[in-house]
């Protein structure tokens, strides 16, 4: 999965056993070489010391070259085991320790009395330094590999903690940025339960003035705006409906009254009958409205009491079987009686009445419309479900906005868009839920708990 996808916790966490580890990393190689450095040179300054001892006893004591254990006495090798190389100008071997007087053992050249050299022999590494006393030039050596073993058994050392550090350091960053994610944590939950009908609660202010406290502050600036702006848009649009309401009514009501005192002629009849209709229409969606700007401002009022929807339902049904026959639309239904639940019967009739004429309306004739109810805990569970060329699925996430039509199932159905989108809300302040559970090329079904 991409670092992207993984949640912020985890980026942290992997982010500092990254650096931790690196850190680790460098500070072991580091420490490897500064021991290395360090060995060597405690390792030339004894080999400078044994070089002074060697020359100070040569030049106290007459000594006979072709004598290996005076030569050897003179520079205790049984205890020092070192390489040594003891030459006259011009190039006279005057002694060779055992380990040097194979042919090819190594020759270390004259560097500078101050300056060491390493020569690899035998599959290890000697450091050799030379020093000249008049025409005397010695050649003093000593195996690397107690060093070798030292700055080794160190790197091991490090190769075992490391994983353990970076276990403690797993640990330990998780309950850090855990601790520190916690506001955001509060932030994200507090936020998510902020909707249209509660934009009066705000974050949690920290006491802290850091990054999370200015993005509280910002956040609650901004749902103060939100709130405003919201509370603008639900007062014009509640004012606009109630104002419209009136002149609608009396529009209506004064072409009913020409349309009764028959005092027109026969082109004048259509006319009053279109405008009537589309009089109704306006007063239907100003209607509509009002239910969604009373419901979004939360005073939309609702008489929750005990409703039995068993009985409701088949009564909805009962009022729309004619529409359903005159298309040779069949209505199956499937339902225990005695479903009782507390709500405000008026309302979830009015869902009813909406669910089901959609499914009669954006049917084929002659198509079913199926209809059940079952318990589930303490809801009831609704599902209604028709025939039809269904809602594609490019518009399946839209149709609870409001005023959204798809002309996609019948080309001239009637509707304003409003339909879903009062039932969705008049479900939402009941505590349920209103969903498109299937929408496919031959079947739609609504879920409603």
């Amino acid at each position: 999965m991409p670092m992207h996808f993984w949640s912020l916790r985890t980026r942290l966490l992997l982010w500092t056993a990254t650096v931790v580890a690196a850190a680790l990393i460098v500070f072991g190689a580091g420490s490897a070489w500064n021991l290395r450095n360090r060995i060597l040179a405690l390792v030339d300054r004894n080999l400078r010391a044994e070089a002074e001892d060697f020359f100070d006893s040569a030049e106290a004591n007459k000594v006979d070259w072709s004598d290996r254990k005076q030569v050897e006495y003179l520079l205790d090798l049984p205890r020092s085991r070192r390489y040594v190389l003891v030459t006259r100008d011009p190039k006279v071997q005057l002694y060779a320790s055992a380990n040097m007087s194979a042919p090819d053992s190594p020759r270390p050249v004259e560097l500078g009395e101050e300056k060491a050299q390493t020569l690899t022999f035998g599959g290890e590494q000697i450091r050799f330094i030379v020093r000249r006393e008049n025409d005397l030039v010695l050649s003093l050596g000593t195996t690397l590999s107690n060093m070798h073993g030292i700055v080794h058994s160190l790197l091991i050392s490090y190769a075992v903690a490391l994983p353990i550090v970076l276990l403690v350091i797993g640990f330990g960053g998780w309950w850090i940025a855990r601790q520190a994610l916690a506001p955001l944590e509060t932030i994200i939950n507090r936020a998510q339960s902020i909707t249209s009908s509660k934009l009066d609660e705000r974050l949690p202010t920290p006491r802290t003035k850091d990054e999370i406290g200015r993005l509280t502050l910002v956040l609650n600036t901004m749902f103060d705006r939100l709130e405003s702006s919201f509370r603008q848009v639900a007062q014009f649009t509640s004012d606009a409906s109630h104002e419209l309401k009136t002149p609608l009514s009396i529009m209506r009501a004064e072409i009913e009254r020409a349309l009764e005192s028959g005092k027109f002629n026969d082109e004048q009849e259509p006319v009053l009958l279109s405008l009537l209709e589309e009089a109704a229409h306006l007063s239907k969606i100003t209607s509509n409205l009002l239910i969604l700007s009373q419901a979004d401002a939360g005073r939309l009022e609702l008489e929750f009491r005990s409703v039995d929807l068993s009985l409701l339902a088949a009564d909805v049904i009962e009022d729309m079987e004619i529409v359903a026959e005159a298309r040779e639309i069949r209505i199956e239904t499937s339902w225990p009686a005695g479903l009782t639940v507390k709500a405000d019967p008026h309302r979830v009739r009015q869902v009813f009445l909406n669910l089901l004429d959609n499914a009669i309306k954006y049917n084929h004739d002659g198509g079913t419309v199926k209809w059940t109810m079952q318990p589930s805990g303490a809801s009831v569970v609704v599902t209604v479900a028709n025939t039809g060329r269904g809602i594609p699925n490019a518009h399946a996430p839209q149709i609870f906005r409001r005023f959204f039509r798809s002309n996609h199932s019948v080309e001239k159905a009637e509707g304003y868009g409003l339909g879903l989108s009062i039932c969705h809300e008049i479900v939402r302040m009941h505590g349920g839920s209103l969903e498109l559970a299937t929408a496919n090329e031959e079947w739609t079904e609504f879920r409603l708990s």
